[in-house]
């Protein structure tokens, strides 16, 4: 979805840089109704105007969301590298509290939460 909505973003971008240039004078007639943006939105009517409203907000809030994703995706990354070594260095030497307070406090990692759940499961287990 993000790849999409970045695609997506990149063209709209595009698009309205190419709308925003000014028209060279060679390649415009003499008309008085230039094709500008600011024409654009001189022309439209109210509908028009709430429907880019619209969309501008929406792509404002997916930006948002991508910015976010990348964000939680790079804290996860970063804290499963720091975790791995760390709690298999514990499971090496048997030490399965200690393993599971490590997991404990790495909350952002998936690889942590998915290791916690399954040593919480086996410290049940062997009791």
């Amino acid at each position: 979805m993000t790849i999409l909505t970045t695609i997506l973003g990149t063209k709209a971008i595009g698009f309205l840089l190419f709308l925003w240039q000014a028209p060279s004078p060679a390649a415009t007639p003499a008309a008085s109704n230039e094709f500008t943006i600011t024409e654009m939105v001189k022309n439209m009517g109210s509908v028009a105007i709430t429907v880019v409203i619209i969309l501008l907000i929406m792509s404002v809030y997916s930006i948002a969301i991508m910015v976010e994703r990348y964000l939680t995706y790079t804290a996860a990354k970063k804290q499963s590298r720091e975790f791995a070594p760390r709690v298999a260095q514990a499971l090496k030497n048997n030490r399965i509290e200690e393993a599971i307070n490590i997991s404990d406090k790495h909350r952002k990692s998936h690889l942590a939460m998915v290791v916690n759940s399954g040593l919480q499961e086996f410290r049940a287990h062997r009791l």
